[in-house]
This record gives structure tokens, sequence and C-alpha cells, in this order.
């Protein structure tokens, strides 16, 4: 076995934890302040799922209502992203590639890297990478049935560390939109 394919693969895993934990956090916290912020709104020392139903209220403001969407949808982004995706489609994946290289929210350093967890998701099919694999190990050797399988497993792990990368950045995203709207009401309550 080469050891160059088992510090990828070592390498691909440890970003799929790094994701899977920043993911977590990211859940952990979203859920608190849209409980904690629902909570406050109901003047309720708990969340009560009447809220939500009860949108139309028009005892709460419309900023409001919109910092209690965007904590909420943060909340299923994230808990979206913590779900495993062990499937060979990766069309959601995919989708979530295209958005995040469309809003630079994912750097691509080298197209032909074959050693970047984003690098590595960029290829469309295993067989691409590990095409691009042989080139980079400068190998006229067959891969072996257990570096198929390695190459196969960084492969995957790549895509879905991306993906998780690419949802933080959007659950973050929308957490700091709440938190801008929830300091300029709080700015606006007090002047008046």
């Amino acid at each position: 076995m080469r050891g160059t394919l088992l510090n990828i693969w070592r390498e691909s895993g440890a970003y799929l934890r790094f994701a899977e934990n920043k993911n977590m956090f990211i859940f952990g916290m979203s859920t608190a302040m849209f409980s904690l912020y629902s909570a406050y709104l109901q003047n309720k020392d708990h969340f009560d799922i009447k809220l939500l139903l009860n949108l139309t209220n028009d005892s709460i403001f419309l900023y409001q209502k919109i910092i209690l969407m965007l904590l909420l949808i943060s909340v299923v982004n994230s808990c979206i992203s913590i779900l495993p995706l062990l499937t060979k489609i990766f069309f959601l994946v995919n989708i979530f590639i295209l958005f995040g290289k469309k809003l630079g929210v994912i750097k691509i350093y080298n197209s032909n890297n074959v050693v970047y967890f984003v690098d590595i998701a960029l290829h469309d099919t295993v067989h691409s990478y590990r095409k691009a694999l042989g080139l980079y190990l400068n190998s006229a050797e067959e891969f072996s049935l257990i570096e198929l399988n390695i190459i196969e497993q960084i492969f995957i792990a790549s895509k879905i560390s991306t993906f998780k990368y690419i949802s933080k950045f959007f659950s973050v995203i929308l957490i700091s939109i709440a938190l801008v709207i929830l300091i300029i009401s709080f700015f606006g309550e007090i002047n008046n």
C-alpha cells in the first residue's frame, strides 16, 4: 500500500470529522438562539410551538418573524448537514458545491490537486479522481483492491466534507443576518 494514499485518506477523514464538529456546534448554537428568542417573544421560560403556528399574530413584529425564520432555517440546514449522506448519488452535494463555487464560499486551489478535499470533491466520479491520483503518484502499476476501496472512501469523505463546510457557511450567514436585525431592532427600541 502506498504511504501517500494513506496520508490522503487520513487527511480526508480529519476534514470530515472537523466539518462534523463545526456543524454540531452551529446546530446547537442556532437551536439555542431560536429557542431563547422564541421564549423571549412569548414571555415564557420555554419554547412553545404555538408561536410558529401563529406567525400571522399581529403582536409579533415583522422583524421578529424574520429573525425567527432565519434561525429556524439555520437549525434545519444544520440538521440536514449532520445527517449522513451515504449514497452513491451526490446530486445534492454537487448542487451545494456549485453554489459554493459561484458564491466564492469554497476556494479551488488547483483543479489537478488530488490531496485537498474540496478539489477532490470537484471530480465528477471516483473514476475521474482515481485517474488524477494515478497521474499524481506517477505510477504505471494498477491500484490494488484495497487501494481502490481507500480511493473511493477518500472521494466520498471529500464530497461529504465539502457539503458540510458549505452548509455550515450558509447557517453562519443566516445566524449573522438574524443577529444584525436583532441588534438594529434593539437599538431602535432603545431610541423610542
